[in-house]
């Protein structure tokens, strides 16, 4: 049986496999009606990590959760690698699909996003697609 890529799916293959889907931005791009600048200057990680520990603190106390992981595709990459550099994480491991590290440059300057990889202080295994920039390529 296929499935239709879609939150619904998501949700329930979550519930089937014993692990939670967290989205932090709930809603699905538009790429043909986007405007990308906008939508990342609206969403830098200072907002985002609260909702991240608000997420992480109810899975402690409400279902004893003591040991925590992040996938991330694209910009949910980009989360995933700037809670693993952040100083309160709660994560003991980060997979990256098709990582949008260059996100970092948006908020930081040229050269930003490859200086995350500097302050990361757990295991991760990020998985480049061709076009990604070489500094993220092994």
């Amino acid at each position: 049986m296929a499935l239709t890529l879609n939150k619904d799916n998501c949700v329930q293959l979550s519930a089937f496999f014993k692990v939670a889907l967290v989205d932090v931005a709930p809603e699905y791009i538009d790429r043909a009606t986007i405007d990308f600048v906008e939508w990342f200057a609206a969403r830098p990680f200072e907002l985002l990590v609260a909702k991240i520990h608000n997420i992480v603190a109810h899975f402690q106390a409400n279902h004893g959760v003591t040991t925590f992981g992040a996938v991330g595709y694209c910009w949910g990459a980009w989360i995933v690698a700037k809670y693993s550099a952040d100083s309160s994480t709660e994560l003991s491991a980060g997979v990256s699909f098709h990582p949008s590290w260059r996100v970092e440059e948006r908020y930081h300057g040229e050269g930003s996003g490859a200086k995350i990889a500097e302050s990361i202080t757990v295991p991760q295994l990020i998985l480049t697609a061709g076009n990604d920039p070489n500094w993220l390529k092994p």
